[in-house]
Formats: C-alpha cells, sequence, structure tokens
C-alpha cells in the first residue's frame, strides 16, 4: 500500500503521451481546476447548491490539509528518489523554487491522504448524487480513478495515499448527503446559525489548527464566498437561468473575470505599494483568495445582471434558512 515500488512499475510505462495524458488529468484536481469549475455551475446552475457544493471542497481541501499533518507520510519520490521520478509539473515546480530536499520529508510535501483523490472523489460523488443519473455516476467513478491513477503515475502518491483519499472523500459525500437530506425534510434546516457557523467560524477554526499558506488559502476563499453570497442573496439576487446563450455568456465573463483576477494581482498591489505582502506570503495568500471567493458570488454576478446577461428578478428578501 505504501511501497514505492508500485510507483515504479507504473513508471516503467513512461511515455511522453502518458505524460502529457495524466499531468492533464491531474489538473482536474487542482484548486484553480475547481474554482473554475465550481464557478461557471454558480452562474448557470443552481446556485444555493452550488454553494454548498463549494462549502464541500473547501472542508474537504482543509481536511485533508489537517491529515496530512497528523500523520506526516513523505512521498514516493522521497522514499525512494532513485527509482520514482516526480513528474507533477507543478510539483515539480515548488520543490525547485523552495529549495526543498526530495530525499528528505518535508511539511509541504506530506503524502497522506491524496488530495487530488479525496477532493476528486467528494466533488464528483456529491455532484453525481445531485444529479442522480447513471451516466453522472459513471462519468464520477472513471474520473476519480483516473485522477487517483496520475497521482500514482506520477510519482506523488502511494496506493495506499490515493485510496485513503476516496475513503475520506467518501465519508464526506456521506456528510453532505446527509445534509442535503435534512434540507429535503426540514424547512427550518439549516438555521441562520449554522449557516454563519459553516460560512465563517468553521473555516477559521479549521485554519487555527493548520495556520499556513494553503490553510490561508481555503479559509479565507471560503470566508469571501459566503460573505459575496449573503450580498449577492440581499443586494443582486440574480437568476442562474435563462436561455443557452446567456449561460455561455455568463460562464466566457465570468471565468475571464476569474483569469484577470488569478494573473494580474500580483502587479496591482505592487504598483499600489503593498511591498510589505510579499514578506508576508500567507497574507498574501488570504488577500488573493478572499478577493477571488467574493468575486464568484457577489461581484461577478452583479457584473451579469448590469450587462443584463441575467435578471435579478428573484426574491430579494429571501427567508434566512433558504440556504
Amino acid at each position: 500500500m505504501f511501497d514505492p515500488a508500485v510507483n515504479a512499475a507504473i513508471q516503467r510505462f513512461r511515455s511522453p503521451v502518458l505524460d502529457l495524458l495524466f499531468q492533464a488529468i491531474t489538473i482536474l484536481g487542482y484548486s484553480y481546476f475547481l474554482i473554475a469549475v465550481l464557478g461557471a455551475l454558480y452562474w448557470t446552475w443552481d446556485k444555493r447548491k452550488v454553494f454548498g457544493l463549494f462549502q464541500l471542497v473547501v472542508y474537504c481541501g482543509l481536511v485533508e490539509h489537517i491529515l496530512k499533518g497528523v500523520f506526516q507520510h513523505p512521498r514516493p519520490f522521497q522514499v525512494d528518489p532513485a527509482h520514482v521520478q516526480v513528474l507533477d509539473y507543478f510539483m515539480r515546480r515548488e520543490l525547485d523554487a523552495s529549495g526543498i530536499q526530495w530525499a528528505v520529508p518535508a511539511k509541504t510535501s506530506f503524502s497522506f491522504p491524496s488530495g487530488h483523490a479525496q477532493v476528486a472523489a467528494c466533488f464528483l460523488g456529491a455532484l453525481a448524487w445531485q444529479i442522480r443519473r447513471r451516466g453522472m455516476i459513471a462519468f464520477a467513478v472513471v474520473m476519480t480513478l483516473l485522477i487517483a491513477l496520475s497521482r500514482l503515475y506520477l510519482g506523488v502518491h502511494f496506493l495506499g495515499d490515493v485510496l485513503g483519499g476516496i475513503l475520506f472523500g467518501g465519508v464526506l459525500v456521506a456528510i453532505y448527503a446527509a445534509i442535503e437530506g435534512l434540507l429535503g425534510r426540514n424547512s427550518r434546516f439549516p438555521s441562520p446559525e449554522l449557516l454563519w457557523g459553516l460560512g465563517f467560524a468553521g473555516p477559521v477554526i479549521l485554519y487555527l489548527l493548520t495556520p499556513d499558506g494553503e490553510g490561508a488559502q481555503r479559509t479565507m476563499f471560503l470566508l469571501g464566498l459566503t460573505a459575496g453570497y449573503f450580498a449577492e442573496r440581499r443586494l443582486v439576487a440574480f437568476s442562474s437561468g435563462g436561455p443557452a446563450w446567456q449561460r455561455l455568456a455568463r460562464m466566457a465573463l465570468g471565468l475571464a473575470v476569474i483569469a484577470c483576477l488569478l494573473a494580474p494581482f500580483d502587479r496591482a498591489l505592487a504598483w499600489l505599494g503593498s511591498d510589505a505582502l510579499s514578506t508576508h506570503p500567507i497574507t498574501w495568500t488570504a488577500c488573493r483568495y478572499g478577493v477571488i471567493g467574493l468575486a464568484v458570488s457577489w461581484a461577478i454576478p452583479w457584473m451579469f445582471v448590469q450587462t443584463r446577461l441575467a435578471t435579478g428578478s428573484e426574491t430579494r428578501k429571501i427567508p434566512a434558512n433558504t440556504g
């Protein structure tokens, strides 16, 4: 289960085509891609359901980060650097930049559980539970297994890591399904207090257990997203429905805005004289992802209404217990 020989055996089939294929598959588990997919769903499908999925995915990431700190298990390429290569482009770049010795376990590179496998099982499992169609269920299973396999091929996780990630992700999906079931049966659930607790207090408490850059990224994104969600319900109340062309236009505009926030944000802050952020990476991470979360749930929907890509016709005085 935690034998690097498994990774070495898989990497014997290595080829440029497989390198490209599994690198493309593994990108599906990175935070930027998940933000893009969930953002597109939020703007075009059912914003209450997608807000719940956003919360689930962020909590899943926070739990995975805590578990890695508890188990502190090294990665395959750290255990056996002579036979297992790290092929993940983004991890290679991160390790090169940090100067971490690959043969030495480092806090930024703990292996168990696999975050990619856990988030894939959690997000795709919950989405399949919401849609409840055979095609979606099959897609969720196949993509979760492919993402897990990509982590083995790229040499960054053991078999036990991806199996553990899928197991933990499945547990979170079960909790999510139970909460959604209560939502359907009880009009008073969740209470306003629970909504505020899940959106604000919960991520802060989990962040305090692992106060580093990754924890700040996830925590501040959820705080910004939640603040924007409540503000949007009162001030914008946009409709995520409409004809197909409107939905596609909203998706294109929203993703373009997110891309603009991700790329030039560093330079904008530097131009404003915020040089102190460069020496406080956690502060910088918090600012960046908090702004992105706020943009996804409030600023971008506001743009949709202003550009007539969406209507603001939903009831503005929405009871607090509707989610």
